[in-house]
């Protein structure tokens, strides 16, 4: 912990004999106020000027967290703590505080805090789930019950052939729902899969092979680039399910009037890695569906085999690895996901 005064009159600024330590310096410390401030991060620089000119004009003292970049480039969060020092007429002849090194704490609680973030978002999910189960199979179960009475009750022959024939429809539709749910359980699943350092280019080329008659009958013309991020630490099955789910959809719901372009790539922004895909399809109309578009058995185009769980199984398995979704789309000029992996 460095112990720091500065006086006001000559706003020259002193530091005890251990300041060297957490600037990272070669010698102990010796500079102005604004140059101790400029070790803050950007962002932060303005919160401790702001905190000084508080407490020299005002008289008010302050208890901050800090993000510091040292003389050796690294990073670490600080506790920058001051009083001011007032004479007998108010005025604020100095100001004596304290910068100290609090970064393994603060690793510990933002650690906590995502991890507190990533249980909530898991409930969620859960209470989600407990809900599609309730309200889908209640209504499947309803349907089978009324059709046996129906059953039972028919008067002819040619009655009861007509309503198995319902039950046998009611029948498919719920094993198709059995098999939809077991999809989202297997999501929650293989959340303890290990992880795989895995090149985008590679899993998205394999999906292509996957797909290349869908492609081929659609004429859709595919760019990729992956050179801005090559790689990332992933469930190998989820990337390789939410890159096909990506390419279906597009596919699925191609422009009749224009050749297909899916254009992907990725790239890193404040050490979080992106996935953008993007597609010249129908679009999506976001003011009538935009709540809707990641929920399950949500169609928005009148395709006979859109099925609505494609994108609800993608954003269960980006979201259960502390990922984010987001999509953009314009009816007749196409759609993006900007998706944040990591």
């Amino acid at each position: 912990m460095v112990i720091w005064e500065l006086e006001i009159g000559s706003m020259s600024l002193s530091f005890s004999k251990n300041s060297h330590d957490i600037f990272e310096l070669n010698m102990p410390a010796s500079f102005s106020i604004n140059e101790m401030i400029s070790f803050f991060e950007p962002s932060h620089c303005i919160i401790a000027d702001d905190a000084i000119e508080d407490a020299i004009g005002n008289g008010k003292p302050f208890d901050l967290e800090l993000s510091l970049r040292t003389a050796k480039n690294n990073v670490i969060w600080t506790r920058f703590k001051a009083s001011p020092v007032i004479d007998e007429y108010g005025k604020c002849v100095s100001i004596q505080g304290i910068l100290q090194d609090i970064d393994e704490y603060k690793q510990r609680e933002i650690v906590l805090q995502n991890s507190l973030a990533m249980a909530n978002e898991r409930n969620k999910r859960l209470q989600n789930f407990a809900y599609i189960v309730s309200h889908n199979l209640r209504t499947h179960t309803g349907n089978l019950q009324s059709m046996v009475e129906m059953h039972n009750h028919a008067h002819t022959e040619d009655e009861r052939v007509a309503i198995f024939g319902h039950i046998q429809s009611v029948s498919d539709s719920l094993n198709l729902t059995v098999k939809d749910l077991e999809q989202v359980v297997r999501v929650q699943a293989e959340i303890s899969s290990d992880k795989k350092i895995i090149k985008f280019e590679t899993v998205f080329t394999n999906m292509l092979r996957v797909l290349s008659n869908n492609i081929d009958e659609a004429n859709a013309a595919i760019e990729y680039d992956f050179s801005r991020c090559t790689a990332t630490n992933y469930i190998p099955a989820y990337l390789e399910s939410i890159l096909q789910n990506l390419l279906t959809n597009a596919l699925k719901y191609r422009h009749p009037h224009r050749q297909l372009v899916i254009k992907c790539h990725t790239y890193i922004k404040n050490k979080h890695i992106y996935l953008i895909f993007e597609d010249n399809g129908l679009g999506i109309n976001m003011a009538r569906h935009g709540n809707d578009v990641f929920g399950m058995y949500k169609t928005f185009h009148n395709n006979p085999d859109s099925q609505g769980i494609g994108l609800f199984i993608t954003r269960n398995q980006v979201e259960s690895l502390g990922g984010s979704i987001k999509l953009e789309s314009v009816v007749n000029e196409g759609t993006k996901f900007t998706i944040r992996l990591t």
